[in-house]
């Protein structure tokens, strides 16, 4: 959300409609339940750090923002750690 409540990031598996408050991410590779739960912690994070009602995360902040996230050593996302981290987390579907 870019407006109201700053930073809160969802994950949606399924087609919905969404606001004009709201940046619609869409990854560039196979989405899967663990990665996106990961994902959206993350980015849920990233923008309860740093943003707020008065500092929006608009799509011109989102666009140069950065997040940190686990690599293999090609640069590849890597989905084997993602996977232990949230197969070992309450959070894991």
């Amino acid at each position: 959300a870019s407006n109201g409540s700053v930073g809160e990031v969802f994950y949606q598996a399924v087609e919905f409609s969404a606001s004009a408050d709201v940046a619609v991410l869409t990854p560039k590779f196979e989405m899967v339940p663990n990665v996106a739960l990961f994902l959206a912690t993350v980015l849920r994070f990233e923008g309860k750090t740093l943003f707020s009602y008065t500092r929006k995360w608009g799509l011109d902040r989102l666009e140069m923002s950065a997040v940190w996230v686990p690599v293999t050593a090609e640069g590849d996302l890597n989905i084997k750690y993602i996977n232990e981290v949230m197969a070992a987390s309450k959070f894991a579907p």
